[in-house]
């Protein structure tokens, strides 16, 4: 027995066009992208606010920019401390590499705790 489908009204066409903007992600890194995930998903009132007064794009902005600041200042002191100098890559690139990406990984869960689902 085949469903019966019902018409597709113009209030659905309006709410898909509310729900996906593709114009909004366009141009936004990975954190800014995130951001809006989020607020989407778990602060929808924030997010309708923010759409509302029209600087949810220059918000999802200016998180994409502090976050990939963050990573520029922190992970250079980070892998610094950790030991991942020019001298482990020469002799253990393998090594390095490890430490380099656990550097990242601390620092993206920094951006990610404080910027980005805050």
């Amino acid at each position: 027995m085949e469903k019966e489908r019902r018409p597709i009204m113009e209030s659905d066409a309006q709410n898909w066009e509310a729900e996906f903007d593709p114009g909004l992600e366009r141009g936004l890194g990975i954190y800014g992208r995130k951001r809006l995930d989020y607020l989407k998903n778990y602060r929808p009132a924030v997010y309708r606010e923010m759409q509302e007064g029209a600087f949810l794009r220059r918000h999802l902005e200016e998180t994409d920019r502090l976050a990939y600041q963050w990573l520029d200042e922190m992970l250079p002191a980070l892998a610094k401390s950790a030991g991942a100098t020019q001298e482990l890559k020469a002799r253990d690139p393998l090594q390095w590499a490890g430490l380099m990406n656990s550097c990242k990984a601390q620092v993206e869960e920094i951006i990610y705790a404080q910027l980005v689902y805050a």
